[in-house]
This record gives C-alpha cells, structure tokens and sequence, in this order.
C-alpha cells in the first residue's frame, strides 16, 4: 500500500524537529566525546596511572556503546509498533537526562570507585537513547518526504548531528575560556548542565509532530493480532539481508568518525603536545563544514544515486584518512583544520548524510526503524567503541601509519559490502 504523501507544512515541521532534535541529542553525546580523553579521565579515575586512566575513561566510552544496539533494537522496534514521534521524545529525554547527571556527578577525589560506577551507569543509559536516535530520526524524515527527495531528507539528520557537534565544541570553548584554570576543575560540568536546557526545548518541538503516513499505513497491513511480536521475528527471518548490508556498510562511518572525533583530542595534546583550544577549533570548523555540505551531499546523491554517492564518498574518506597523520604532524593549526575537514568535514560527514537515504531503503515501513537501528548499532557498537581505543594501542606499537592503516581497513570493508551486496529500494514504492 502506497501511503500517501505529506502535506508542505508537514514535510517543514518534521525537518525542523528532526534537525533539532538531533542536534540537541549528539550536543549531549559529542560533549561527552570531546572530553573523554583529559577531563573525563582525570575527574572519575585515579590519577596514578595517566596511560590507564585514559584507557579506562575509553572504556566507559566503549560501554556506552555496547548498550546502543539493544537501546535500539528495543526503542526502534516500539516506534515500529507505536509510531516514531513518541518514540523520538523518549529518545531525546533518555540521552538528554543522563548528560544532565554527569554534570552533577562527584569525582574519584570525593566518592572514589563510586564515581566511575555511576558514570558508567549514565553512559549505558545514553548509549540506550542514542542507539535509536539516528534511526529513528532518520527513517522517519526519510518517510514524511516525496521518494524522489530521499537523499535530501535523509540527510537531515546528519544535519543535526554535526550542529550538535558545532554547539558542543562552541559550548567546550566558551566555558573554558570563561573559567580558566578552573574548567578542569568545575567548569566542565556547565555545558552538560546547560543540556537540561536544551533538552526541554527538543521535547517540546517533537511532542508537537504529526505521525508518519507510512507508519500509519504499514499498520492497516499488519493485523492487531500479530502486530505485538512480528517486528523482529519479520526482520530476522525476511530481511537479514538488509541488516548484513547495513552491518558492513556501516563500518567506515562508525570508525572513521568517532576515530577522528575521539581519538583526535588525545592524539593532538598528549602525543603531539598541542592545546587544547587546536583540537577544539579543528573539531568547530569541520563541524561547520558538515552543517552546510549535509544537506548538499543528500541533494546530489538524489541526483546521481544514492548508492553511487555512498561510494564515492568511501573513496574520499581512504584518500582523507592517509593524508590525516602528514597534515597533523606538521603541528601546523590551520593544517591540522584542514586535517579534521577532509576527514569528518567532507568525508565521513558524506558516508553520514546519505545513510538515511540508503540504510531506510533496505526494509518496508512496518519493521524499517528496527532494522537501520539493529544493522547500525550492531556495527556502530564494535567499531565505533572499540576503535579509538584500538588506535592508542596502535600509537603506541605502530605509530600513526598503524592508526592509518586501521582507518583504511575499516572503509575498505564498506566498500566491499556496498560492492558486492546490492540492496532493495522499498522507499520507492512507498511502503
């Protein structure tokens, strides 16, 4: 059954709520990632060991992680069942919630082991909420806009993300410089703190959404009698292709991107001993970069395809990540900002914008939400957890033409996936 198409001012409100209501979500979770590897690692674990405090503070990192597919899978399943717009505001009070909390928590210095504890509990509940935003956020721009226009819509999220980044990094650099000596001390927690904000304002735009119309229709299909437990069984049995495809294609994105994003800040001031306030900028400036080819990106894969886009920019982000370790040995700042933008600005920012576009093409409305979100946190959780903390071990044995042949592996498996596994396009039909 073809649902029918969304009205202008419909199609406007739901890009409007999912723009900001993703930024406000990766605002939480981007400001977590900035400062995993100095604050974090400092403030919750002993300072005995600087090495294995950053490894451990990693670890929390990593844990959030593992909790994202199960987040997910059970969060996108219930928007199968009830509908993406409740789901979306649950999504946003979950991450959002638990950023506030970090920013209340005590340090190692006042409650000892309790403090890492804690935080590896708000993590895992951050990583629940994440698992299903961008999925969620994504299929259901992709559903409340013409087929034609998927590239563009799709890409809305990715939108999101990156000026959620750009705030959390404006938000980093301006309470650090406003609070000095003192931002390793206290001055970290009013960014998350200040998330309380922003998370009232996210709940209120999404509480105000209409319904997909494809969401509506899959379920004058599916009966009331075994709408309850068909979505995964359906999604397991009749479109495990679909999750392997997204598995694979996956890879690049989720490395490459929280490699650069994570790995970054440890790598420029611990191992090539540059401020702070470089990595910042650098992160702020490929951020910006990001918001504004987003939306370009997704325009022109809706004109050469999808598909061939995603592989063009797998190619670019190969080509980027070999040229990232020459660019940032230089210590050179405005080298090292052409560094972040060839690698997130433009590449994993162009794996990131149509993936909306090609991971909701790959299954029907009635189990989408759940298959984008189990194939990418699948993925998302062993490459995007693990490889930064994959990339210090391998600094430390290989140095950076190690960190770089790791990147490159980790796209060529996307490649390969995208090459030889060729996918369905249900968006077309419109169900």
């Amino acid at each position: 059954m073809k649902a029918a198409l969304p009205s202008h001012k419909e199609r406007v409100q739901s890009a409007v709520a999912v723009v900001v209501g993703s930024a406000l979500e990766w605002y939480d979770f981007f400001l977590y990632t900035l400062l995993v590897g100095s604050v974090m690692s400092a403030s919750f674990f002993p300072a005995t060991d600087q090495f294995a405090g950053t490894v451990a503070a990693y670890a929390t990192f990593a844990v959030g992680f593992v909790a994202r597919p199960f987040g997910g899978l059970l969060l996108a399943t219930l928007s199968d069942r009830f509908g993406r717009k409740r789901i979306l505001v649950v999504i946003l009070l979950l991450t959002g919630g638990s950023s506030c909390l970090i920013g209340l928590l005590p340090t190692y210095a006042s409650i000892g082991l309790a403090a890492p504890l804690l935080l590896l509990f708000l993590r895992i509940i951050q990583g629940v909420g994440a698992g299903a935003e961008f999925a969620v956020a994504a299929v259901y721009a992709v559903e409340t806009g013409a087929a034609r226009n998927s590239g563009v819509r799709g890409a809305l999220p990715a939108t999101g993300v990156y000026a959620g980044m750009l705030l959390a990094s404006a938000a980093l650099g301006v309470f650090s410089w406003l609070t000095g000596p003192a931002f390793a001390d206290w001055g970290w927690r009013i960014p998350f703190l200040f998330s309380g904000l922003l998370l009232l304002a996210g709940v209120w735009i999404r509480r105000n959404l209409s319904e997909s119309q494809a969401f509506h229709a899959a379920q004058v299909l599916q009966p009331d009698a075994t709408r309850k437990s068909t979505a995964v069984r359906a999604l397991l049995r009749d479109e495990w292709r679909g999750v392997v495809f997204v598995v694979g294609a996956q890879f690049a994105q989720a490395g490459l991107g929280f490699l650069f994003l994570t790995f970054t800040s440890y790598y420029l001031t611990a191992t090539l001993g540059m401020p702070r306030a470089v990595a910042l900028h650098a992160t702020l400036i490929a951020a910006a970069v990001a918001v504004v080819t987003a939306p370009l990106f997704g325009a022109l894969a809706d004109h050469i395809g999808v598909r061939r886009f995603f592989m063009v920019a797998l190619l670019f982000s190969i080509a980027a990540s070999v040229a990232y370790f020459p660019l940032t040995a230089t210590r050179s700042p405005t080298l090292i900002c052409l560094a972040m933008v060839l690698t997130i600005g433009i590449g994993v920012n162009g794996l990131l914008a149509v993936q909306g576009a090609l991971f909701s093409a790959q299954f029907p409305a009635a189990v989408r939400a759940s298959g984008v979100a189990l194939g990418r946190e699948l993925s998302t959780a062993v490459v995007g957890g693990l490889t930064p903390i994959l990339a210090i071990y391998m600094l430390r044995g290989a140095g950076a033409t190690g960190v770089a042949a790791l990147a490159v592996g980790l796209t060529l498996i996307s490649l390969l996936t995208v090459t030889f596994c060729h996918g369905k396009n249900t968006m077309r039909h419109g169900a």
